[in-house]
């Protein structure tokens, strides 16, 4: 019991103090590039390999709503969710889809 009373409340603030990793991926300006600074140059420079076609648009659904997890920072409709401290990341903003390279966007 001794033990319980010692290593929880240490345990606990750690896990309050201990930075989030996904954390980081956030930046206040939504239309700041989040891509590492490293790579960014090479990110902007690529082009999209992938044609919009049905099946490509259908593969692409599969990763965005199954393993890829994305529906659930960016919604069913692509607007995002509401994370507290933290901007939705809206795909369907004009301006940041502007400011974006095909690069950008699938890093």
């Amino acid at each position: 019991m001794l033990r319980y009373k010692i290593v929880l409340p240490v345990g606990i603030l750690v896990l309050l103090n201990f930075p989030s990793t996904s954390a980081k991926a956030f930046h206040k300006d939504v239309y700041y590039p989040r891509a590492p600074e490293a790579l960014l140059e090479i990110l902007q420079d690529m082009d999209n390999p992938f044609s919009p076609s049905i099946k490509n648009i259908e593969e692409g659904s599969k990763v965005y709503f199954g393993k890829g997890l994305c529906v659930k920072c960016h919604g069913v409709n692509g607007k995002g969710v509401e994370v507290p401290g933290h901007s939705p990341r809206n795909f369907t903003d004009l301006k940041w889809q502007n400011v974006r390279t095909d690069g950008e966007m699938m890093w």
